[in-house]
């Protein structure tokens, strides 16, 4: 039996083909980092083939039926500031059915099919007058944000392979601002108009000393990666 494999799918461009991989005779993990540009089509992907996602998770996909080919499930993403796109074609896994999301997508090819490589952790911690603190160190993590309920967190050691899914807000919802103690921490608020609840997120030592910062786009270039997604 041929061992199982580890292929990564960060390759290709916006405007190029698509690259073509094989999943045939072995089984194969797949693995997609979304700070990166994804553009493949995987053929002959079978029931003991996953995709691992590093910087999301699998709910923030796009998932439908190919235009051209009902057979084909087409999952995209488009991570934050626009420059890394995810296009994903699994070739002929369809066996009939609406797609429009995971769910829909695992029961047209008929197994789960992707995994996440991330810890979550709420970081719904702390109180209007105090922040706890949390440390990223270690691990890829998946900070999760109600803004509908208080936040008041400082995250350490934040980094490529992080990011923080907020739901209930928009990224234009956000503020985003250096510190006044230290210009290389971002810190970043917002205030919920039906709880009443405040958010205040300060990433630690993120920043490079210029460079403008105050809205998404201008924080994830400054940064160096997209590091939050909004739902």
């Amino acid at each position: 039996m041929p061992k199982p494999a580890i292929v990564s799918i960060d390759v290709g461009s916006l405007a190029g083909s698509p690259v073509v991989f094989n999943a045939a005779g072995r089984a194969t993990t797949f693995t997609d980092n979304v700070s990166t540009i994804t553009n493949v089509v995987i053929r002959h992907f079978r029931a003991d083939d996953v995709i691992a996602l590093t910087g999301i998770d699998r709910d923030s996909y796009n998932f439908s039926t190919a235009f051209d080919d009902p057979r084909d499930l087409v999952i995209t993403y488009n991570f934050g500031a626009g420059t890394n796109f995810t296009s994903i074609v699994l070739d002929n896994v369809l066996s009939g059915g609406f797609v429009f999301d995971y769910e829909t997508a695992v029961a047209a090819v008929g197994h789960d099919f992707i995994v996440n490589t991330c810890t979550e952790a709420t970081i719904d911690v702390g109180t209007v007058v105090e922040a706890e603190n949390l440390n990223a160190a270690g691990n890829n993590f998946c900070f999760e944000d109600d803004a509908t309920a208080t936040t008041n967190v400082v995250l350490e050691s934040f980094a490529a392979g992080d990011y923080i899914k907020v739901s209930g807000a928009t990224s234009t919802d956000y503020n985003f601002a250096r510190s006044f103690d230290d210009i290389n921490d971002l810190v970043i608020t917002y205030t919920d108009p039906s709880s009443g609840a405040t958010n205040v997120i300060l990433l630690d030592d993120v920043l490079p000393d210029a460079g403008p910062v105050s809205n998404y786009i201008q924080a994830a270039a400054a940064i160096g990666f997209d590091f939050m997604t909004f739902a």
